[in-house]
């Protein structure tokens, strides 16, 4: 099987997608092409992927969407018509339970059978936001877990079930976490942080807007 891997962060080769991709394929004899779905044309892309046996599109997750830059790209994709093609996704969440990823899956998972595909399954990591700032033997296990599915995947030319169960995990925290997170200091503190992020990126006077509310 030839597979292809597209990085569809829009941060291309900085940030949380890209660390996923590296240690996926360090289980792999032979790592697959990848391609950068914000570098490219959504069109060509498109095209070009069809050359390919599988696709995995290794995405994070934002609010409870896929990015912007992936969908357009899905929206080029040429409908298959007997197709034994495939197209699986791995997705990296800042949330810190991987329900949150649930609209995100169905929506893929309903994208990939219109079509025409065969869906191999979506992968989801919740609590990731922190990884790429926070010194890497504090992922050792999760890092292991990724080159494992990297190996199965190789070996399969599918996601094994066991460790796509285990990165799922926690799906819904519980509620004495709730209650934990929920205490006025952690509150304010994840304020800070967001609220610098935003300053970082100039969207902090925006932070309060609506666009899409029906007047």
């Amino acid at each position: 099987m030839k597979t292809l891997i597209l990085n569809g962060s829009p941060n291309a080769e900085r940030r949380n997608t890209v660390i996923f991709i590296r240690h996926f394929q360090s289980g792999m004899q032979n790592p697959c092409e990848v391609r950068y779905i914000a570098r490219e044309k959504p069109s060509g892309l498109a095209a070009y992927l069809e050359q390919f046996d599988q696709v995995l599109i290794f995405m994070p997750l934002y609010i409870h969407a896929m990015p912007g830059i992936v969908r357009k790209l899905l929206e080029q994709v040429r409908p298959q018509s007997g197709t034994e093609k495939s197209l699986g996704y791995v997705i990296q969440a800042g949330f810190m339970e991987s329900a949150t990823a649930a609209w995100a899956v169905q929506s893929l998972e309903l994208l990939t059978k219109r079509l025409g595909y065969r869906y191999l399954g979506t992968v989801v990591r919740c609590n990731s936001a922190p990884i790429h700032m926070l010194p890497q033997r504090l992922y050792r296990k999760l890092f292991h877990k990724l080159a494992q599915l990297g190996q199965y995947y190789a070996a399969h030319s599918c996601f094994d079930p066991q460790i796509v169960a285990w990165l799922a995990e926690p799906h819904r925290i519980s509620p004495r976490n709730v209650r934990l997170y929920s205490n006025p200091l952690l509150v304010r503190l994840n304020k800070v942080f967001i609220h610098r992020m935003q300053k970082k990126n100039g969207c902090y006077e925006q932070r309060l807007d609506q666009p899409y509310l029906s007047k």
